[in-house]
């Protein structure tokens, strides 16, 4: 196993990405990666860090209790995250160019930056 890689994650919701600092970033210990196997590193670190909801994509199951987001099982979340971003929910980026398949190769650098972005439809117009 080589030297681990910080890949710097940030998350946008139809906002500038200027001055935007990451939401969290990932040590990983390959030099390439799929964007599914990204989408799932992204999910098994956020449920297994103990994030009240997963903050990118919420999963549907999530529940509410005494005002405490709980997330799904891992499993669960990941396959909702996938579907998600092949229904087009939300649009991933990595060093600034969109990816658009869950079998597109990612090379990592320790300058990789990736962006999960939600587009906020617009209501009334």
């Amino acid at each position: 196993m080589g030297a681990p890689i910080n890949v710097q994650m940030f998350d946008m919701r139809g906002i500038a990405s200027s001055g935007l600092k990451p939401a969290l970033t990932i040590k990983l210990y390959v030099s390439s990666i799929t964007v599914a196997e990204l989408i799932e590193e992204r999910v098994q670190h956020e449920i297994n860090k103990g994030e009240d909801s997963l903050s990118f994509i919420p999963h549907p199951d999530e529940v509410v209790l005494n005002g405490i987001r709980k997330s799904p099982k891992i499993g669960a979340a990941i396959e909702y995250a996938k579907k998600s971003f092949k229904a087009g929910e939300y649009f991933l980026f990595v060093n600034d160019i969109q990816v658009e398949s869950l079998d597109e190769k990612i090379i990592l650098t320790e300058d990789t930056t990736v962006k999960f972005i939600q587009l906020i439809p617009l209501v009334g117009g």
